[in-house]
């Protein structure tokens, strides 16, 4: 219709960041979490391949590994043996992701008509991850934790589950869970506003004057499970061991949302 505008603005951008060498010896530096053809950032560790099932073949897996030194058993973490020697020992560790997204970018579309303006914002990170011990509780019964899917086998619906079976004791390999791809989409803010005639705010000796309603990231679309991707605060490295790097979680991992009403003079 007449006086209908719209306008579109688009911002991308694409990373490719990776370690060429260290030290010019062209072997990797675990304990700085250094891996040629990888970002800074990455995450090594084991990789996780499900919880273990009483089933035929996951059964026949838990003896293969279990003859070889393994102590695993049904409800467990089952990870990859990645150099395929059938043990698993340090050696299967490998690079399980990054904190270094691939793809950024955000789009601003915004409509007016007659006075009226919507306009929302949204924006996007594509390959992330984030590497949070917090999200896997130890399920032994002594502390509040995190709601999860944990194996019970006299629980048809928690057979399939993306969690340990609780237990009292050590956890094998739960650092295999803490590896999450958190890719995400936000919708940061959602603006309508309305300017008000000439032929009125002229009488106040005013230029302009906006009343407008703003909510600010009121949607989030990820998979990933514990809070706020975005919202996970600053990197560090554990002191107790170098490759484990996780976000510092506490109150950063509370995303906020918020009803603004407003008014914009212009004189």
């Amino acid at each position: 219709p007449a006086g209908f505008k719209w306008e579109t603005d688009f911002t991308f951008s694409s990373n490719k960041e990776k370690v060429v060498d260290v030290y010019g010896t062209g072997v990797n530096d675990i304990n700085n979490n250094l891996f040629i053809g990888y970002p800074i950032g990455s995450y090594y560790d084991y990789k996780f391949d499900g919880i273990l099932q009483d089933t035929p073949e996951d059964s026949a897996w838990i003896a293969k590994y279990n003859a070889s030194g393994g102590n695993f058993e049904v409800g467990e973490i089952k990870v990859v043996d990645v150099d395929k020697n059938d043990t698993i020992n340090p050696r299967d560790r490998t690079v399980v992701g990054s904190n270094v997204p691939k793809y950024t970018g955000g789009i601003t579309n915004t409509f007016s008509y007659k006075g009226f303006e919507l306009s929302f914002f949204v924006y996007f990170r594509v390959g992330q991850g984030i590497y949070n011990r917090s999200r896997v509780p130890p399920l032994d019964g002594r502390y509040m934790a995190w709601d999860v899917h944990y194996y019970n086998p006299l629980d048809p619906d928690r057979r399939n589950a993306t969690h340990q079976q609780p237990r009292d004791g050590q956890i094998d390999y739960q650092g295999a869970l803490w590896y999450k791809e958190a890719s995400f989409a936000k919708v940061r803010n959602i603006t309508l506003s309305y300017f008000l005639p000439k032929t009125i705010i002229n009488r106040a000796k005013i230029s302009s004057l906006q009343v407008y309603v703003m909510a600010t990231n009121p949607f989030l679309f990820t998979n990933y499970d514990y809070m706020d991707p975005e919202a996970q605060g600053n990197y560090k490295t554990r002191g107790w061991n170098l490759n484990q790097v996780e976000p510092t979680v506490g109150i950063a991992g509370i995303s906020t949302r918020s009803l603004v009403l407003g008014v914009r003079v212009g004189f």
